[in-house]
């Protein structure tokens, strides 16, 4: 019977498992894949070269905006200097199959560049390839040269079934404070072109309401719009005065206009939250809403969702 490992001639760095070609880890290999965990970020990482010349791992990584491979490289690595190189390829094989492919361009010009990749479609044949396999390579080109380093895929299957398995939480439970890019707050100074907007869509109501004698007629007075890159439009406006707006007259309307339709308005409120806009969603569905209250010290973010015809509650996001 053959054994397990055998040496290959003229290569100590090889060895034949029986079927499959192995290249061992550099010495200066992780021992095992490395689960990080913070409430901004999951990533489950491997580096199979990390040296006082170069570097180079990768990652899975979940942030509260999205899920995304990432590859760091750094300095010289095994002789090949990925900081001169203008783009970088490569090649991961489990059990002697290519199961993944990746060209990054460099920041050129920087120090100690390194190189990033944001995967937008996961490539679930590479993270089931990681998670299940028994041996790994990297195989990296750059600068017409070619280097290739063993890979461990011990704790793979932990650290990535870590990151998919609480990925979804994280970004459900995602709030200004962890994904600050990923949130839009309906604030700002009052413009005539968000009053103007809000006087066409409240004109019916305004025309409505009863006035208080002595007092200017019912108006809008003042207005906060924000517009999304894909053509969404809200509006915060304040509408006032008149008795059935409340003990202070006045209250405040939320207004949506969705790409190419007419505006929605939500019932009037006297003293409203906070509103933020939520740009995570999927195409052709309506933003979830965080609205948010301040009691002493802590800000309590509540989750909305549109329904079909108005915004509910779906939950307190805790802190």
């Amino acid at each position: 019977m053959a054994p397990f490992a055998r040496p290959v001639e003229q290569d100590c760095q090889s060895y034949d498992l029986g079927v499959v070609p192995f290249i061992a880890p550099h010495p200066s290999a992780d021992a095992e894949w490395t689960l990080e965990e913070s409430r901004r970020r999951l990533e489950a990482r491997y580096c199979p070269y990390d040296t006082e010349d170069g570097k180079l791992c990768l990652s899975f990584v979940c942030t509260p905006e999205e899920e995304q491979w990432m590859l760091l490289a750094e300095g010289s690595v095994e002789g090949l200097d990925v900081t001169k190189a203008l783009e970088l390829e490569l090649d991961v094989r489990v059990d002697g199959a290519l199961a993944g492919y990746l060209t990054l361009s460099a920041r050129a010009g920087f120090e100690n560049a390194f190189f990033a990749v944001y995967v937008r479609q996961l490539d679930d044949e590479l993270l089931g390839a990681l998670r299940r396999g028994q041996a790994g390579t990297f195989r990296v080109r750059a600068m017409k040269q070619e280097r290739e380093l063993g890979m461990t895929l011990d704790g793979s299957s932990r650290a990535l079934g870590a990151v998919l398995g609480n990925c979804g939480d994280l970004q459900r439970l995602a709030t200004p404070d962890t994904a600050p890019d990923r949130f839009v707050l309906l604030n700002g100074p009052s413009t005539e072109a968000a009053m103007d907007a809000a006087r066409q869509a409240l004109d019916d109501r305004i025309g409505r309401l009863l006035a208080l004698e002595g007092a200017p007629d019912p108006d809008v007075r003042r207005a906060v719009a924000v517009q999304l890159p894909d053509g969404w439009r809200f509006v915060d406006a304040l509408v006032g005065p008149s008795p059935e707006l409340g003990y202070s007259n006045f209250a405040r309307y939320f207004l949506v206009k969705p790409p190419n339709r007419d505006w929605v308005v939500f019932d009037p409120v006297e003293n409203p939250p906070r509103i933020y806009i939520d740009r995570k969603r999927p195409i052709g569905a309506w933003p979830n809403l965080l609205l948010t209250t301040a009691e002493r010290d802590l800000t309590i973010y509540e989750r909305w969702y549109w329904d079909g015809s108005n915004y509910l509650y779906r939950e307190t996001i805790p802190q």
